[in-house]
């Protein structure tokens, strides 16, 4: 898993790599859905949980890859020490799917009406 800023399209860039048998499965190449973003009083990015139900059936069924139940999944973005408190943010999320490189790339906008994440360096 990599994290990244894209600056050109003001969003944050969460790459995962799935295991090699998933690598050619058929998805959309595109979609898109809502996620909750955990977000540290330091600011530190947590993790993202992310509903199955919410997602087209094919990149339901590669994200069931990370998934600890059938119908949500959690990704933990970066460990934190027991922190005292979380803040959640619903996130919009665009999903990409490169079968040939087994590579889902979920891409999270830093800014909209209802929040602006200052990841890397701050809170929400």
């Amino acid at each position: 898993m990599r994290l990244c800023y894209d600056p050109a399209d003001d969003v944050l860039v969460l790459d995962l790599e799935l295991p090699g048998q998933l690598a050619r499965a058929s998805a959309p190449p595109i979609a898109h859905a809502r996620g909750l973003l955990d977000v540290t009083e330091r600011g530190s990015l947590a993790g993202l949980e992310i509903s199955l139900t919410d997602l087209p059936p094919a990149l339901a069924e590669l994200c069931r890859a990370l998934a600890d139940d059938d119908e949500v999944t959690y990704i933990e973005i970066e460990r934190v020490a027991a922190a005292r408190s979380l803040r959640t943010v619903t996130v919009p999320i665009v999903f990409r799917w490169d079968g040939d490189q087994g590579r889902l790339s979920l891409r999270i906008p830093r800014r909209t009406a209802d929040y602006e994440l200052l990841y890397p360096v701050g809170a929400t």
